[in-house]
This record gives C-alpha cells, structure tokens and sequence, in this order.
C-alpha cells in the first residue's frame, strides 16, 4: 500500500515547540479509549504526532496534564466496569481495589512512553495570576486556563482538541493543518 503524503493534509515541515494537551494523550495513550467515534481523530493525531517526531519538534506536558491523563484514564476504566445503576463510588469502592491497581499500572506504563516523548515544562504557578487570568476567560476551567497561560508565555503552539481554547486570541489550535 502506497503511503500518504501527509504534507498534503499537515503544515509540519520544520522543528515546532508543542504543548500536547491532555485529550491527545487520552487519545494516543489511555489504556482504555473513550469510543469508537473517537477513532478519526486518533488516526489524525496520530499522524500529526509522527510528523512532529519526524522533525524532530519538542514536546511538553506539564503536572496538569499528567494529573488529567491519570484521572482520567481512571474515570474512564470506572464507567466502564461500573454501570451508573450499581451505585458505586469512584473513591470508596473503586479507588485501590484490584481492578484499579492494575489499570494504574497500565496507565503508569503507558505515562512511561509519554515521558520518553514529552520533556516536562514548569506552569510557573509561582506567577501565575489566578485572580485575574481566571476572571478573564469565566468559559475555560482553572486546568485549562493554567494550560493557556503556559503555552502563551512559553510561545508554544498547542496539540489540542479542546474548542475552549479558541477564547484567546494567542492561541491558534488548528496551527498544524494546510
């Protein structure tokens, strides 16, 4: 099978700074995917992932997006083993059960090969202004502002699938298509 020329579909053609948000990473790496709707854009990010590699582009995650990718790979293993009528508690009942260790250990395996891919970047929360950059954009909640604000000051473009992020005007998250 021929291979596609993904330069027709993707504008990645040198070194790029990239902020992977925490969608992608559940995309590409939660041991335990979301739906099959999701697929298409598995395969998209997918592509443009192995274009960023293949320039070489550093990549970034910060502690958000590791506290995310866990959470929420978690979440995701609890809704599927737990009906929402078997009235089960994600912490009392789930939270260090046997069913949970061993999908931490597959998302602790999985955080493995992100780390080999992704450096990690300091949030300077440190300066960051919550007061302020939090009553500034009431739509996108506190993770996500704080993802915001790193990639802004950092001048990093952002791999995302979040439409919240649309809000600012310093962040373009369609920056990779033709």
């Amino acid at each position: 099978m021929k291979k596609l020329d993904l330069s027709i579909l993707y504008n990645i053609k040198q070194e790029k700074k990239v902020f992977i948000d925490t969608n992608i990473l559940i995309f590409l790496f939660s041991p335990y995917s979301m739906s099959r709707e999701y697929d298409t854009q598995k395969e998209t990010y997918s592509e443009v992932l192995g274009l960023l590699m293949e320039y070489k582009s550093k990549l970034y995650i910060n502690s958000i997006v590791i506290s995310e990718f866990i959470n929420v790979s978690l979440k995701l293993d609890f809704n599927k083993n737990f009906n929402k009528n078997d009235d089960k508690d994600f912490k009392k009942d789930y939270r260090g059960s046997k069913p949970y260790k061993c999908t931490l250990n597959s998302i602790l395996v999985q955080l493995k090969q992100i780390l080999k891919i992704c450096d990690k970047i300091d949030d300077d929360f440190k300066q960051f202004n919550v007061l302020d950059e939090f009553t500034e954009n009431t739509n996108l909640d506190f993770n996500d502002v704080l993802i915001a604000d790193t990639v802004i000051h950092n001048k990093l473009e952002i791999l995302t699938n979040d439409q919240d992020f649309q809000g600012y005007k310093d962040i373009n998250i369609e920056w990779y298509y033709r």
